[in-house]
């Protein structure tokens, strides 16, 4: 029950790790709209270093939650069954084996057991919305910068249609020449002044 007990620790000390990066994250994403809402690449540049900084160390977070999770499923006897169950699911299977020990423990490890399965349960209730959080604010952003992207790509083809450089070239007689290669296709141009 030990190893369950420090499990848990862990992961509960991981989840709260997450959960001040997700501030930092949030603050990041906002100031990363506002550059790219005023195509300010300086700060963009900027932003999305720091942003590349954090969410390495938030993957890095969660590959340390996932092998938690992992661990504690296979203590409790939870079935993952190849999948990473979420927060809630977690938290039920968790609550579902406190109950099953009763009875099979001594009464001070049981109440040690099921203080350390509680703490973790409410702590990671009470995390959810920061996840849920981060969540809408990551789908936020993938949808600014698609928009933005988009709105640069208008601008290109806009500027490549103006600035089109046409294929035709003309001698000093006025005779047009194509550019394309092939045979020169003379015509005579006249302009009345």
């Amino acid at each position: 029950m030990e190893k369950l007990r420090t499990t848990l620790r862990d992961l509960f000390e991981t989840q709260a790790a997450q959960v001040l990066l997700v501030d930092e994250l949030i603050a990041c994403f906002q100031r990363e709209e506002e550059s790219a809402a005023g195509f300010s690449q300086s700060v963009l540049n900027e932003v999305i270093g720091l942003k590349d900084q954090l969410v390495h160390r938030f993957a890095s977070l969660e590959e340390k939650r996932v092998a938690g999770v992992n661990q504690l499923a296979f203590l409790i006897g939870f079935d993952l069954r190849g999948s990473s169950p979420s927060l809630s699911v977690m938290v039920a299977a968790l609550r579902a084996y406190s109950e099953n020990l009763r009875g099979l423990l001594a009464a001070d490890e049981l109440a040690a057991v099921q203080k350390a399965i509680s703490v973790y349960c409410d702590s990671s209730l009470q995390q959810l919305p920061d996840y849920e959080r981060l969540a809408e604010r990551v789908r936020r952003n993938r949808l600014i910068v698609r928009r933005v992207l988009a709105s640069v790509n208008r601008s290109m083809r806009f500027f490549e249609h103006v600035f089109q450089v046409s294929d035709v070239s003309y001698d000093e007689g006025g005779k047009s020449r194509s550019r394309l290669g092939g045979s020169p296709q003379a015509t005579q141009v006249s302009i009345r002044a």
